[in-house]
């Protein structure tokens, strides 16, 4: 294991099973280096807010959440121009990247209206659990109001990682 490996960067389960390092390594992906370790993160992101909840907006926050409520709520009731609503929209992916990505914590995201008032911006801060650095990890996520009503499309991450 390089000194690059994180303690608490651990491969999900699916990771591991479709690696393409050698069977021979004692433990495949059994540990992420801090770029493979966000990167993993990322792709579960985008697939986390690319997928709708079963279960209704108006329960989303207040019960707790199974794998059965994966995703986010339905979206498209939601309006960009009205402040209640983008609100909701933030709350709605704090508690989604709180309950199905284990490797953050600290969670707290911001919603902005871009300058045309009908894309927004979702700036994402949280912690990396067992990163040393402690240094927070920052994305963004892009909801065009032409790409499908609330549609999240892109989640980025520092390209210095």
């Amino acid at each position: 294991m390089d000194g690059d490996r994180l303690s608490g960067g651990v491969a999900p389960l699916f990771d591991r099973l479709r690696t393409t390092k050698s069977w021979a390594e004692p433990q495949p992906l059994a540990t992420l280096s801090r770029r493979e370790l966000y990167e993993s993160i990322r792709h579960e992101l985008s697939g986390l807010l690319n997928v709708r909840s079963p279960l209704p907006a108006d329960r989303y926050c207040s019960q707790p959440l199974t794998v059965l409520d994966y995703g986010i709520p339905d979206l498209t009731a939601l309006s960009t121009r009205n402040t209640d609503d983008v609100k909701r929209l933030g709350r709605f992916v704090a508690r989604a990247i709180t309950a199905f990505e284990p490797r953050l914590a600290g969670v707290e995201v911001t919603v902005t209206p871009l300058d045309d008032q009908s894309d927004l911006l979702l700036s994402c801060k949280a912690r990396v659990v067992g990163d040393p650095s402690g240094e927070p990890l920052y994305l963004t996520v892009v909801i065009p109001s032409h790409g499908g009503a609330g549609q999240l499309l892109s989640v980025e991450l520092p390209p210095e990682l």
